[in-house]
């Protein structure tokens, strides 16, 4: 059987010969180390701090843990874990061990649910109810392989393995145009939260992949923010180029000691830049239209007409939905 030479890309060598079975080949170039990878300086804002026989590793946002589709293959995986064993990625984060008694051990933590994953995010729009579980099995999207789906009732035709979420809305931003939320992990699929989100109807903020795009986030902030805070709004979403999600705190026992410890890191510069505009400007708004409110109150109720009492009606449904 013959067969052909494929470059680093994957792709054939054009003109390239037959190859028989175990044939040697006499290849030219420079040969290649694959633990020589490098990143580019950016992307190396990683902090690791050790406890014990663990690593936490607090990655840079550009950074892999593993190689996939549409990721680049120099994984942070490879790049600091060659020696290590991998025990479970938090949505592209990943706590190291450095014997195979603390790998097997977290691992076993893992494979319980007894561990303490809490993350926080933005979503496009408020869940409504305002805190709950979801119980939705998540499975591969049948629609485009790259994407995790909610996909209820699945786990009967073996589509789909059990996922449960708790989440809790902590502050409404923007007018009631997005909500920054704590989800609670009961179970540890791919891209968990945001395929739950999704299939609440609130994607996360900046998932272009899950349906939280730039133009659905701006569409229901712009009309809800003050003007001052518009062109802020547009340029700090517009540069955001992935999820607002964060692994904020990972709880879990010591598997030498059985001292139950906490990682916990603080959400990155965007995020936290975008969380303080939308607090600033949905404040501000919800004060403009409390202007309006007691300027119409000062009117009295006989000189009202039909507008003044559906401007009334509306900024009152408007500001509660913003302080809820």
């Amino acid at each position: 059987m013959l067969g052909r030479i494929f470059n680093g890309s994957g792709k054939p060598i054009d003109n390239g010969p037959p190859i028989l079975p175990e044939a040697y080949l006499d290849i030219s170039g420079s040969s290649i180390n694959p633990s020589e990878r490098t990143y580019p300086e950016e992307m190396i804002q990683t902090g690791i701090s050790t406890i014990d026989v663990m690593n936490s590793i607090a990655r840079g946002q550009k950074i892999p843990l593993f190689s996939a589709a549409g990721l680049p293959h120099n994984e942070i995986a490879a790049q600091i874990c060659r020696q290590a064993g991998l025990v479970k990625r938090l949505e592209k984060t990943a706590d190291l061990l450095e014997d195979e008694h603390s790998h097997a051990h977290l691992a076993e933590q893992f494979k319980l649910h007894t561990i303490e994953r809490v993350y926080i995010s933005l979503t496009c729009g408020v869940p409504s109810p305002s805190q709950g579980r979801i119980d939705v099995p998540i499975g591969r999207d049948s629609n485009n392989r790259i994407r995790m789906a909610a996909i209820p009732g699945s786990l009967s035709r073996g589509r789909a393995r059990h996922a449960a979420s708790r989440y809790k809305v902590v502050e409404t931003l923007g007018g009631g145009g997005s909500a920054l939320v704590e989800w609670r992990l009961e179970t540890g699929r791919t891209h968990q939260i945001r395929a739950h989100a999704k299939y609440m109807g609130v994607p996360l903020l900046g998932d272009e992949v899950y349906g939280g795009t730039k133009s659905m986030a701006l569409s229901l902030l712009q009309k809800r923010v003050s003007r001052s805070d518009q062109e802020e709004i547009i340029e700090l979403v517009s540069r955001m180029d992935r999820p607002c999600l964060h692994a904020i705190v990972l709880g879990f026992e010591h598997p030498c000691t059985g001292e139950i410890i906490k990682f916990s890191c603080p959400p990155p510069p965007d995020l936290a830049e975008i969380v303080g505009l939308l607090r600033r400007s949905g404040r501000e708004m919800v004060t403009t239209k409390l202007c309006v409110i007691f300027s119409l109150n000062l009117m009295p109720r006989a000189k009202w007409n039909n507008l003044s009492i559906l401007v009334y009606k509306l900024i009152v449904s408007d500001i509660d939905s913003a302080v809820a």
